[in-house]
C-alpha cells in the first residue's frame, strides 16, 4: 500500500519539535539545579545531647557517654573464627567458648558478640585485633548513660534505654527536658547548643544519701528485712534530701537487676501507716475544736463503741494508761484514748481534715507511677462504726511514704503542707 507522504512528514515534524522542546526543558532544569546552592538537610544532622542529672551541689549522678556494640558476620570470619574468639575473649571479658557459641548459633549472617562496651573496652578490642592482624569485626557506636554512683538513689534517677528514652525515674519523667524532641527545635536556627538538653538538678544531697543508705543497709542486715524505705526532707521547705528504697538496682547494670530492685517504694507502694498516723488524727481533733489540748481521756485498755443499730466495736490498747491528755496519748501511742477522741468529731469533718493533709491525693512529685493511696468515704460499702476510730490509729487507710512526709511538713509550717 503506498505511503501517505504528507502525513509522514507532518508526523515527523511534530515528533521532532516535541523532542526539541523536551530537550530544552531538561537542559533548563539541569542548569537550574546546577546553579542552585545545595541546602544542608539539617534534619539528618541534628543530634540531641542529653542533659545530665546532678545532686543539689552539682555532683553528677547521670551523664552521657559513648558505648559500642561489637558484631561479626559468621560467614566472613568462618576460616578464622576460633582464632578470633581466642583473641577477643579477654578484652570482651568473656570466654572463647561463649564467643564461639554465639557465632555458631547465629540465626542470621550478622551477630553481636557483646553490646554496650565502654570506649576503653572498645580500644582494647581494637588493639587486640591489630596485634593479631585480624579483621571482620564491626563497631556500632551508640549514645548511652553512665551512672557514677551506681545504685545511689537509683529509683529517683531512673534509667535510660539504648533507644535514648528514659524508662524509669527522672530519666523517664523529665525526658522532654533532658532530651528535647527534634521536632521542637527550630531547624533554621539550629546550633549545637540549641540541640542540647537541659541538666536536671535534684534536691538530693548525694553525701547524705550515701550515709543514710549505709545505715539503711546495715538495718536491713540486722533485722533480716526484705525491703526498707527512708526519706529525709527539709522540714521548712519540703525539699527531699535523701530518698532510699532498698533493695536498689545498680543503674550501670540495670537490665540485669531484679524487679524488687527496680521498685520505687516511697512513691508507688500504698500501706497502712499504723500508729505514726496518730499525729495527724490528733491534729485534726484539736484543729476542728472537737477536743482541747487539756481534755483527758481514761485508758482502761479497751474502748467499746455502740452504733445506733446496736452494733458494737471494740478498740483495744496494749496497756492501761489511766487518764491522759492528747499529748500523752501520742507519747504512749494509746489506742483507747485516740478511739475516744474520734467519737467527738463528725466523720465527714475528720475525713476532710485527712484529705487536707494530702492523703488520698498524689504529691505530684516528678516520679512516675505515684499512688494516691486510699481514704474511705462514709458511703463506702466497707464503712462501719469502727472505721473512724480505726482510721484514727492508722488502720483502714493506705498511704505512701511520700504522702507521710508531705503531711508532716504541715506540722512544721503552721498547718500548711509543703508541696
Amino acid at each position: 500500500m503506498p505511503i501517505n507522504q504528507n502525513y509522514s512528514k507532518a508526523r515527523l515534524c511534530f515528533v521532532f519539535v516535541l523532542f526539541c522542546l523536551l530537550s530544552l526543558y531538561v537542559l533548563f532544569v539541569f542548569c537550574k539545579l546546577s546553579f542552585t546552592p545545595i541546602e544542608n538537610n539539617k534534619e539528618t544532622m541534628i543530634e540531641i545531647e542529653r542533659g545530665s542529672i546532678l545532686d543539689n551541689s552539682g555532683k553528677p549522678l547521670a551523664i552521657s557517654a559513648n558505648f559500642y556494640h561489637v558484631g561479626v558476620k559468621p560467614s566472613y570470619i568462618a576460616d578464622y573464627k576460633e582464632e578470633l574468639a581466642d583473641c577477643l575473649a579477654i578484652p570482651l571479658k568473656t570466654s572463647k567458648e561463649e564467643l564461639l557459641s554465639i557465632i555458631n548459633n547465629a540465626s542470621t549472617d550478622f551477630v553481636y558478640l557483646k553490646k554496650r562496651i565502654t570506649e576503653t573496652e572498645c580500644d582494647n578490642v581494637r588493639y587486640a585485633l591489630a596485634l593479631n592482624n585480624l579483621g571482620g569485626v564491626s563497631f556500632d557506636e551508640i549514645t548511652g548513660r553512665v551512672y557514677p554512683e551506681n545504685s545511689l538513689a537509683s529509683q529517683v534517677i531512673g534509667f535510660m534505654g539504648d533507644a535514648g528514652t528514659g524508662l524509669s525515674g527522672i530519666e523517664y519523667s523529665m525526658q522532654s527536658v533532658l532530651a528535647p524532641d527534634i521536632q521542637s527545635i527550630d531547624k533554621a536556627y539550629y546550633t549545637p547548643a540549641s540541640g542540647k538538653g537541659k541538666n536536671v538538678y535534684l534536691t538530693i544531697d548525694a553525701n547524705l544519701q550515701y550515709k543514710l543508705e549505709k545505715i539503711a543497709k546495715s538495718a536491713m542486715e540486722d533485722t533480716g528485712a526484705e525491703s526498707l524505705m527512708l526519706i529525709a526532707a527539709e522540714a521548712k521547705t519540703g525539699e527531699i534530701l535523701s530518698y532510699i528504697s532498698l533493695p536498689a538496682a545498680n543503674l550501670n547494670q540495670y537490665p540485669a537487676s531484679s524487679q524488687e530492685e527496680k521498685i520505687d517504694r516511697p512513691a508507688v507502694l500504698a500501706y497502712e501507716p499504723g500508729s505514726v498516723f496518730k499525729i495527724f488524727s490528733v491534729a485534726s481533733f484539736v484543729e476542728s475544736g472537737a477536743i482541747s489540748e487539756n481534755d483527758k481521756f481514761l485508758c482502761d485498755g479497751r474502748c467499746e463503741i455502740v452504733g445506733s443499730g446496736g452494733e458494737k466495736a471494740i478498740i483495744t490498747c496494749l496497756d492501761h494508761h489511766g487518764w491522759v491528755t492528747a499529748r500523752e496519748a501520742l507519747q504512749y501511742s494509746c489506742n483507747d484514748a485516740l478511739a475516744q477522741m474520734s467519737l467527738k468529731i463528725n466523720s465527714e469533718t475528720f475525713l476532710q481534715y485527712i484529705r487536707q493533709f494530702g492523703f488520698g491525693s498524689r504529691t505530684e512529685i516528678e516520679l512516675p507511677g505515684e499512688t494516691r493511696g486510699s481514704v474511705k468515704t462514709t458511703q463506702d460499702k466497707l464503712w462501719s462504726i469502727r472505721s473512724k476510730p480505726t482510721i484514727s490509729i492508722g488502720q483502714e487507710i493506705s498511704v505512701s511514704a511520700l504522702q507521710m512526709v508531705q503531711a508532716t511538713t504541715a506540722l512544721t509550717n503552721g498547718g500548711t503542707p509543703v508541696s
